[in-house]
């Protein structure tokens, strides 16, 4: 029978072998100010990677946020996009 700790180094295994296999996912967060964009990412890497804070807006710039040995990528956009849509990692959209 299988026990947590196992299942866990499989799961540890599955992300390190998607890493070396497929690189690294990206992913865009966008949202209002204060909705919780930065301790969502601080969540997801089970890491304070990014200042947090309440009120004025903490994340002036848009930015990748990135763990060694995490195959995920995190582009922190800060304020809400305006625009049309997103189309490759440096798209002519307004931020």
């Amino acid at each position: 029978m299988m026990t947590l700790s196992d299942l866990m180094e499989l799961v540890d295994e599955a992300i390190k072998k998607a890493g070396r296999d497929l690189g690294r996912v990206n992913v865009l967060i966008a949202g209002r100010t204060g909705v919780g964009k930065s301790t969502l990412i601080n969540s997801v890497f089970h890491e304070d990677l990014v200042d947090t804070g309440q009120g004025r807006p903490v994340t002036r710039t848009t930015r990748l946020i990135t763990r060694e040995g995490v195959p995920l990528g995190i582009w922190d956009a800060g304020h809400r996009l305006r625009g049309a849509g997103v189309q490759g990692a440096h798209a002519d959209t307004h931020w």
